[in-house]
């Protein structure tokens, strides 16, 4: 017996929809964080700040550096003068703030200076293991 035509045109169109949800749908995938950097304000003390905007739960690192010339200047063992870590529930934006360490700070007083050129590195990386990475040079003022 031979299936009416209506039948098979159906059955078919069900086979290819469910093989082929991806194409049918064409969703663009979500993006992967956001990020900005700027200089923190006298009332969060010296340091700088990322501001980071994730589509979904996003945990972000931060580093402050200065230069190995710098680094022997102010007699540091280090050059990493300053770390942050934020992490965010849902969607949504944060800033994270990148203080300097107290050590860092005497050392750069102590040689009479008010500022202090840095690179800031930072990443941010989703739920979903997309990740963003952003690095800038600021000066830092005490």
């Amino acid at each position: 017996m031979r299936l009416p035509r209506p039948v098979l045109l159906a059955c078919v169109l069900a086979l290819v929809a469910g093989v082929l949800p991806a194409v049918a749908q064409d969703v663009p995938p979500p993006a992967p964080p956001r990020m900005a950097a700027g200089i923190a304000d006298k009332d969060h003390g010296p340091g700088a700040f990322v501001r980071v905007a994730c589509s979904a739960t996003c945990d972000i690192e931060g580093k402050v550096t200065v230069t190995v010339n710098m680094r022997r200047y102010l007699r540091l063992t280090l050059q990493t003068v300053g770390r942050g870590k934020g992490h965010l529930d849902g969607a949504g934006s944060i800033d994270v703030l990148v203080g300097l360490t107290n050590k860092a700070i005497r050392a750069i007083r102590k040689r009479g200076g008010n500022q202090v050129p840095v690179t800031l590195t930072a990443s941010a990386t989703d739920s979903e293991g997309r990740k963003s990475k952003l690095t800038r040079k600021v000066t830092i003022p005490l």
